[in-house]
């Protein structure tokens, strides 16, 4: 794994330790250290979110991380600002 911020926030397992459940979108990791969203189609392999196959072969892949708790939409006076 490379020292990109993603790849060092996340905790990355190996395609030859565990595969995700199918159908539960996962970031993925493949072999030029790409990182993006995709999830595992039982039997057809990895696929994008948008259902295109993976083409390079995924290495790891985890957890979506949840969304910030404290996350808040800007209220109609402060997108005017």
């Amino acid at each position: 794994m490379n020292n990109s911020p993603i790849h060092s926030l996340v905790a990355w397992i190996p395609v030859t330790s565990q595969l995700p459940d199918d159908d539960i979108t996962v970031l993925i990791s493949d072999v030029e250290n790409d990182v993006t969203l995709g999830f595992m189609d039982g039997d057809s392999g990895w696929r994008y979110c948008s259902g295109e196959r993976v083409g390079d072969p995924v290495t790891h892949w985890a957890h979506v991380p949840a969304a910030p708790s404290n996350a808040k939409s800007p209220s109609v006076d402060e997108k005017g600002k």
